[in-house]
C-alpha cells in the first residue's frame, strides 16, 4: 500500500474571501452590509462580516450565477459565526438559520442554531440538505438552488463590531474520503484525516479535532478507490449533530475487500438522533473492533470477516451479523423495534451479554439458520422474558421459518419465541462449582456447602466440604435459574466464619461462583459444654427453649453454639437462627423463637428478632391474648391452635397462663386470628376465647442492662416498667439479664426502665434508662445510712406518722406567707430522726404502703413535671384523676391550685410528652398548658428528703408540720415551686416545778413588770356580733402563737362581763381565724383592745411547755394559780434562748 491519502467530494461553492456577489436576502435586511473580513475567519484568509447594531432578521445570501445539484443524502454545508450569541432568538425563533433559494426574495430557511444551543459561540460547520422540510419559506422558491446564505434572528442590538461571520461555502456528500495506508508510511488514522481538514486552506469541516477526539459529520469512506489501512485506538469519536440532514447522512462505509479497518478502546457517540451514524460493511474486508463503545448509534451490518471483540453497543439500531463474530461483546437494549442482533450463525456469538430495555428481542434468526444446529457458549440474558412465549421480549426469535436446535455449554439458557413454521430445541446441563475463600482470597478447606434450585428446591450439593482449594462441585441442569447457596464453618478446633448465604443464577454453561466467607470474631473459640443440655431446639417449630438447670449463659455463649450445632451436615437444610452484630448484640433471625422464659438464662448481650412479623414471614409469629385461659400446658408446644371462626390456625411455640396469651407461629399468609371474639382450640381443645382484641405480630426486643457501682451486700434490686414491677428473677447484689422492651414492634413505655436499689437502712439510689436496644449500663450509687441504722421492725411502729397527697397551702410564719406544697405528712408530734426513717421505711424494696398512687418501692417524688394552665372549660379539675396531652403525654394530677380558668397542676408517672400549648383532658375537662412544664427533681437517696447535720431537708413539694417541740428549728422545706423555705427560729417557753391540776399563764407585760399588757392590739372595724374572724388594725406579730386564746376588752363595759375569752384556730396578716365561741357583741374601732396570752392551760404533769416564733426579746409575766397554794407571779423575758420560769409553789394555810 501506500501512504495514507485524505481527501473529500466537496465543491466550493465561494471561500468567502471578497464581497463580491453577497447581499441581503429580501426580508432580512437588519445589520450592515456585506464587509470583506480579516480580523476574524475559519478558512483562508478572511470571512464575509457584517455589522448588527440593529433587531430582527439580518443576513447575506452568495449568488452562484446558476443552480448546482446536490447529491442524494447530500447537503450544502457552511461555517458560520456570531460573536455575541445572548442577542440571538432561541433556536425554535430561528436565532442562526441557513438558507437556500432561487431568487434573492424567493428561498427557504432552516433554523440551526439559537441562544438556547450556541451559548459558547465560535465556528461552526452546519449542513443542510435542501430536500428536508425547510422551518420557513420565503417568496416561491424553486428546486434552482443558486443562492446560499446565512441568517440571523437578533433579539438584541449589537453596538461594537461586525458579530455576523460567514466563511466558506460547499456543498456535496461530504464525504471524507480515505485510502492507503501502512506499516512503512504509517497507518490512516482519524488524526490524519483531522489534520488535513483542519488546516486553514481545507477546513472541511467532516473530521474535526475537538477536546479528547474527534467530532465527525458526514460519510467516512474508508477504501474509496483503493484499499485503505486505517488502525486507530484509545480515542473518543463525537457524531455531530446534524439535523436538517437525511437520516443516512452520517456513515461510516467500509469498501474494498483488500481493506483492513482495526479499531480498539474507541468510544463512539452519536449527539443526535436525526442521523445517529450508520456502520456499512460494502466489501467483506478484515474488520477488527475490540473494546469499543457505540452509544446511540444507527444501524451496523458486517460481514464474515468482521470480528468485534469486547465491544459494547448501547442503545443502537439494528446490528446485522452476515456471519461476523461477536465474543464478550454487550448489546445494552436497542432502538430497533424488533430486535437487537440479526443473526445468521449464532455459533460466532460467544460470551456475550444481552441487557433488555424491557421489550424487543436480544436475537432475530434469519432464515438462513433454518435447519441448522448451533453451539452457543457463554452468553447470558438480563431482563428478558424468562419463559419461552410470544411477548416480544423473549431472548431469542426463531423467524427462520424452519427448525433451528441450540447447544447451550456455558452461559444461561435463552428463552425462545418461535415465528411461523420455526421451531427450537434447546440442549443444556450444566455444572456448578463453589468456591469457598476468605476476604484474603485464600481457600478455605472443611467449609460447608449446601445449594438447592430456587424453583422446586431440590438440592444440588448437599453439605460437602470442600477440599484444599475451596471448591465444591454439583450438577443440575442448563436453565436451572435462581439458586440458594448455604455455607457454613463453625465447629470447635478451626478457623470459625460468620454462616454465609449467597445466590446464583444457573444458565446454559458450566458456572463458578465465588462465596467470600468473613471470620467470626464474636463466637468463642470452644464451645460451652453444658448449654446444650439446658437449651432444647427443635427444628420443626423453629424454636429455642431453656429446658433445664438455673446456669445463666452469655448471649455469646448461646451463640457460639447455636453456629457450631447448625454447622452438620443434617442441618445445612435448616436456617440459621442467630446472626451476630457485635459481641453484645444479636439477632433471632429467619423467625426462630424464644420465650420470655428463656431469655431470664441469658445475660451478657442483647438480643432482637428478625422474621416474626406475619405475612411479611408466611409463617410469622402471632400473639393471641385470650379472655380465659385452661388447659395449656407444656404438652401442646408444637400442636395446632385453630380459630374455630376464623380456621386460622398455626402452631403453638409459647403460652403464659398468667397473661393469658399464646404464642403462635402462623400456617399460611392469610392466618390472622382477627376475630376478637371466636373460641381458641390448642391440640384440639377449647383453650379460651379472644378477650376483645385481634392477635398481633411484629418483631420483639430483649435489650441487656446490667448494673455497676457501689451497693450494700444484700441489696435486691427493683425493675418497673411502664409503672409496673418486672418480677424479680435474679438474685441480690448487681444484675445482669435481658428485658423485654418491644413486643409485636411497638415499644413498652418508649424502651424506658427503672432500676431502683432501696435496702433499708441504706441511701438509696435509681436510675431511669432508654434501654431500647443493645447493652445498656446502669450506673448506681447506694451506700449505708447513718441516719438510718434502726430495726425495721421498731421504724414500722412509727405508723402514727400520716402521709397525705394534694395541694396544701402552709405559711411557716418565715415572711414568705403562705406556699403550697404538694403532700403534708403529720409527724405525729415525733422527733425528725424518726420521721425520716419512717419515710424511708415506706419507701424501702418490698414497701406494702401505696404512695401516690404507686407502690412504696416506686415512689420517687410528689410528680414528674408541674405546669401552668389556662382556658379551662367544664372544670375543675380533680386531683387523683388521669390526665392526657393531645401530643401523647398521659399521668395522674398530684395536685391541683385551681383559680377559676386559670391553675396550677403537679402530675405524676408521665409518659409520652407534655408541652407548651398542648391542650389537656381530665375527664370533660380541658386546658391549654401555659409556658414549658417544670421538671420536678428527685431526692434520689431519701425520696421525701435527705437528713443531714441534724436537719431534715423535705424534697421538693413536701410539708411536714407537728413535729417533736425540740425539732422545731430542724427543718428546711422545699415548696412546689421549687423554693427553699426555712422555718423562722423558734424557741420553747417552759413552766415547770408546777404539779397537775395548776393554772399556767404566761402574758406580754407592759414592761419590766408584772403589768399584764391589755392593750397589745386595737380592734378594727367590722368586728361583729356572731362573726369567727377577729381583726385589729396592726399586722400580728410572728411570735403570736398558731393557735391559742384571744382576749378581747370592750373599754366601754364597765361590768365584769367587759373581757372575752374566745379561742382561735390560725391567724393571718391582721386576723385571727377560726374563733369559737362567735363574737358576743359588736366591738367598736380604735377603742376596744385585745391580747393574746402565751400560755394560758392546766397542766397535767410537772411543765408546761409552748414553742413560739422568735421575733424579739419580750417581757413578760409568769403567773401560776391553784387552790390551796399561794398565787405564783413573777417578771421574766423571752430572748433568743426562749424563756423557763420555775414556780414556787407555796401551801396557802388560810384557805379552807
Amino acid at each position: 500500500m501506500t501512504a495514507p491519502n485524505y481527501t473529500t467530494d466537496l465543491t466550493t461553492i465561494n471561500t468567502a474571501e471578497a464581497t463580491t456577489g453577497y447581499t441581503e436576502p429580501t426580508g432580512a435586511t437588519a445589520g450592515g452590509i456585506a464587509v470583506a473580513e480579516v480580523d476574524y475567519f475559519i478558512q483562508g484568509t478572511g470571512c464575509i462580516s457584517k455589522t448588527f447594531n440593529a433587531t430582527g432578521l439580518g443576513g447575506l445570501h452568495y449568488n452562484n450565477g446558476s443552480g448546482i445539484t446536490i447529491p442524494t443524502d447530500g447537503a450544502y454545508i457552511a461555517w458560520i459565526y456570531y460573536s455575541a450569541p445572548n442577542a440571538l432568538a432561541t433556536e425554535a425563533n430561528g436565532g442562526m438559520r441557513l438558507s437556500i433559494g432561487s431568487g434573492g426574495g424567493d428561498y427557504k430557511s432552516w433554523y440551526v442554531r439559537g441562544n438556547d444551543t450556541y451559548a459558547y459561540g465560535g465556528w461552526i460547520c452546519i449542513p443542510v440538505d435542501p430536500t428536508v422540510t425547510a422551518d420557513v419559506t420565503t417568496g416561491t422558491p424553486t428546486t434552482t438552488y443558486q443562492y446560499f446564505g446565512y441568517i440571523v434572528n437578533s433579539i438584541n442590538a449589537v453596538a461594537k463590531g461586525n458579530p455576523f461571520g460567514f466563511d466558506v461555502i460547499r456543498y456535496g456528500r461530504c464525504e471524507a474520503r480515505i485510502n492507503g495506508g501502512d506499516l512503512a508510511n504509517g497507518y490512516a488514522t482519524f488524526a490524519g484525516y483531522a489534520t488535513q481538514n483542519d488546516s486553514t486552506t481545507n477546513r472541511w469541516g467532516l473530521i474535526q479535532a475537538v477536546s479528547g477526539g474527534y467530532q465527525v459529520q458526514g460519510l467516512v469512506v474508508l477504501g474509496y478507490t483503493s484499499a485503505v489501512d486505517f488502525r486507530d485506538n484509545n480515542t473518543s469519536i463525537v457524531i455531530a449533530d446534524t439535523k436538517k440532514v437525511s437520516s443516512n447522512f452520517n456513515a461510516f462505509e467500509v469498501r474494498q475487500a483488500t481493506s483492513r479497518l482495526d479499531w480498539s478502546n474507541i468510544t463512539f457517540l452519536a449527539l443526535g438522533t436525526v442521523s445517529r451514524g450508520n456502520f456499512i460493511t460494502t466489501d467483506n474486508a478484515d474488520i477488527n473492533i475490540t473494546n469499543c463503545t457505540f452509544t446511540n448509534m444507527g444501524t451496523f451490518g458486517f460481514q464474515s470477516n468482521s470480528t468485534i471483540l469486547t465491544s459494547t453497543f448501547r442503545n443502537c439500531n439494528l446490528i446485522t451479523q452476515n456471519s461476523a463474530n461477536f465474543t464478550g461483546c454487550t448489546f445494552d437494549s436497542t432502538n430497533d423495534s424488533v430486535k437487537a442482533l440479526l443473526s445468521n450463525n449464532l455459533t460466532n456469538i460467544s460470551n456475550c451479554s444481552f441487557i433488555s430495555g424491557g421489550t424487543k428481542h436480544a436475537i432475530e434468526l434469519t432464515n438462513a439458520c433454518a435447519g441448522n444446529s448451533y453451539s452457543f457458549a457463554g452468553n447470558t440474558f438480563t431482563g428478558y422474558a424468562a419463559t419461552d412465549g410470544s411477548t416480544g421480549n423473549e431472548c431469542i426469535y426463531n423467524n427462520s421459518g424452519g427448525a433451528v436446535t441450540i447447544n447451550i455449554s456455558e452461559g444461561d439458557t435463552p428463552s425462545i419465541r418461535n415465528g411461523s413454521g420455526a421451531s427450537t430445541v434447546v440442549n443444556s446441563s450444566v455444572d456448578v462449582t463453589i468456591h469457598i475463600e476468605d476476604t484474603n482470597q485464600v481457600a478455605i478447606e472443611n467449609a460447608r456447602v449446601y445449594v438447592t434450585k430456587n424453583s422446586d428446591s431440590s438440592v444440588i450439593i448437599n453439605g460437602l466440604l470442600t477440599n484444599s482449594s475451596g471448591n465444591v462441585v454439583g450438577s443440575t441442569v442448563s436453565g436451572a435459574g435462581g439458586i440458594t447457596i448455604r455455607v457454613r464453618k463453625s465447629s470447635d478446633g478451626a478457623t470459625k466464619y460468620v454462616p454465609t448465604q449467597a445466590t446464583g443464577t444457573v444458565g446454559g454453561s458450566n458456572l463458578t461462583i465465588n462465596v467470600t466467607m468473613s471470620e467470626d470474631s464474636i463466637a468463642d473459640v470452644t464451645t460451652n459444654t453444658t448449654i446444650a443440655g439446658d437449651f432444647t431446639i427443635n427444628t420443626t417449630t423453629k424454636t429455642i427453649r431453656h429446658t433445664a438447670d438455673a446456669v445463666v449463659y452469655t448471649a455469646k455463649d448461646l451463640y457460639t453454639w447455636l453456629m457450631n450445632y447448625f454447622d452438620d451436615s443434617a442441618l445445612m437444610d435448616d436456617s440459621i437462627p442467630m446472626t451476630a452484630q457485635t459481641p453484645t448484640e444479636f439477632t433471632l433471625v429467619n423467625g426462630w423463637f424464644m420465650n420470655d422464659t428463656s431469655m431470664q438464662f441469658i445475660n451478657g448481650g442483647a438480643i432482637q428478632t428478625s422474621g416474626w412479623t406475619h405475612p411479611t414471614n408466611t409463617t410469622g409469629i402471632r400473639i393471641l391474648t385470650l379472655a380465659t385461659i385452661s388447659g395449656v400446658d407444656d404438652t401442646d408446644l408444637g400442636t395446632t391452635v385453630a380459630g374455630v371462626t376464623t380456621g386460622d390456625t398455626g402452631k403453638l411455640v409459647d403460652y403464659n397462663t398468667t397473661l393469658k396469651k399464646l404464642w403462635v407461629r402462623t400456617d399460611a399468609t392469610d392466618d390472622d386470628f382477627n376475630n376478637t371474639s371466636e373460641n381458641i382450640n390448642v391440640n384440639g381443645s377449647l383453650a379460651g376465647a379472644m378477650g376483645g382484641s385481634t392477635a398481633v405480630t411484629g418483631e420483639t426486643i430483649w435489650s441487656n442492662i446490667f448494673t455497676l457501682g457501689t451497693l450494700v451486700s444484700g441489696t435486691t434490686l427493683d425493675v418497673y416498667q411502664n409503672d409496673a414491677q418486672i418480677a424479680p428473677f435474679w438474685s441480690s447484689g448487681h444484675i445482669d439479664v435481658l428485658i423485654k422492651v418491644k413486643e409485636a414492634s411497638v415499644e413498652t413505655d418508649s424502651g424506658n426502665l427503672t432500676i431502683l436499689a432501696r435496702k433499708f437502712s441504706t441511701l438509696y439510689d435509681h436510675t431511669v434508662i432508654d434501654a431500647s436496644t443493645g447493652r445498656n449500663p446502669v450506673p448506681l450509687a447506694a451506700f449505708n445510712d447513718t441516719n438510718n441504722q434502726t430495726a425495721e421492725g421498731t421504724v414500722s411502729g412509727y405508723s402514727d406518722i400520716t402521709i397525705t397527697f394534694g395541694y396544701y397551702s402552709y405559711d411557716l410564719n418565715n415572711g414568705n406567707g403562705a406556699r403550697p406544697y404538694d403532700v403534708q405528712i403529720n409527724c405525729a408530734g415525733r422527733i425528725l430522726t424518726q420521721v425520716y426513717e419512717y419515710l424511708k421505711y415506706v419507701t424501702r424494696t418490698g414497701s406494702s404502703t401505696t404512695l401516690n398512687g404507686v407502690s412504696g418501692e416506686y415512689y420517687t417524688a410528689v410528680g414528674d413535671i408541674r405546669l401552668n394552665y389556662t382556658g379551662e372549660t367544664n372544670g375543675p379539675f380533680v386531683q387523683g384523676s388521669t390526665i392526657t396531652s393531645n401530643s401523647g403525654g398521659t399521668g395522674y394530677i398530684v395536685s391541683l391550685i385551681d383559680n377559676g380558668t386559670t391553675g396550677t397542676l403537679v402530675i405524676r408517672n408521665t409518659h409520652g410528652t407534655f408541652s407548651d400549648t398542648n391542650t389537656l383532658t381530665s375527664g370533660s375537662t380541658t386546658a391549654t398548658i401555659n409556658g414549658t412544664p417544670d421538671t420536678i427533681t428527685q431526692s434520689k437517696q431519701a425520696p421525701f428528703g435527705t437528713f443531714a447535720g441534724g436537719k431534715l431537708f423535705g424534697a421538693r413539694g413536701v410539708k411536714i408540720y407537728n413535729m417533736h417541740s425540740n425539732d422545731a428549728n430542724n427543718y428546711v422545706l422545699t415548696d412546689s415551686t421549687n423554693t427553699t423555705q426555712t422555718p423562722p427560729s423558734t424557741v420553747a417557753l417552759v413552766v415547770d416545778s408546777v404539779e397537775s391540776g395548776d393554772r399556767i399563764g404566761v402574758y406580754r407585760a407592759t414592761g419590766d413588770n408584772t403589768i399584764v399588757d391589755k392593750e397589745m392590739f386595737t380592734c378594727a372595724a367590722n368586728n361583729n356580733s356572731g362573726e369567727t374572724t377577729f381583726d385589729i388594725t396592726t399586722t400580728i406579730p410572728s411570735d403570736t402563737p398558731s393557735t391559742g386564746t384571744l382576749r378581747v376588752v370592750d373599754t366601754s363595759d364597765a361590768t365584769s362581763s367587759r373581757e372575752t375569752s374566745y379561742t382561735y384556730t390560725g391567724w393571718s396578716g391582721s386576723t385571727f381565724s377560726g374563733l369559737s365561741p362567735t363574737l358576743d357583741r359588736n366591738y367598736t374601732a380604735t377603742d376596744d383592745k385585745a391580747y393574746v396570752p402565751y400560755i394560758e392551760e392546766q397542766a397535767t404533769t410537772t411543765s408546761v411547755t409552748k414553742s413560739i416564733t422568735y421575733a424579739s426579746d419580750r417581757y413578760v409575766v409568769v403567773v401560776v394559780r391553784k387552790k390551796g397554794i399561794l398565787p405564783f407571779i413573777q417578771k421574766k423575758q423571752i430572748t433568743s434562748s426562749g424563756m423557763s420560769v420555775s414556780a414556787i409553789r407555796t401551801t396557802d394555810s388560810i384557805v379552807t
